[in-house]
């Protein structure tokens, strides 16, 4: 298995910044939550984790795979 790791993630949404240097290590077998308040960018974290969305920099790796 292993690591999830994020690292120095920014996402800008037109003229709003969604995630502003967010990094983030998810190690495997562990239950992780992502909380904050509607608007925070954990959607947009999720899709950038899952590659589903790039980050404007930063970047996500899967072990020592980008």
């Amino acid at each position: 298995m292993r690591t999830l790791k994020a690292e120095g993630m920014h996402v800008r949404l037109g003229a709003k910044h969604v995630l502003q240097g967010v990094s983030a290590s998810f190690a495997p077998g562990q239950v992780t939550a992502i909380i904050g308040p509607n608007g925070a960018g954990k959607s947009t974290l999720l899709a950038c984790l899952a590659g589903l969305r790039r980050a404007d920099t930063g970047t996500v790796h899967l072990g020592d795979k980008a």
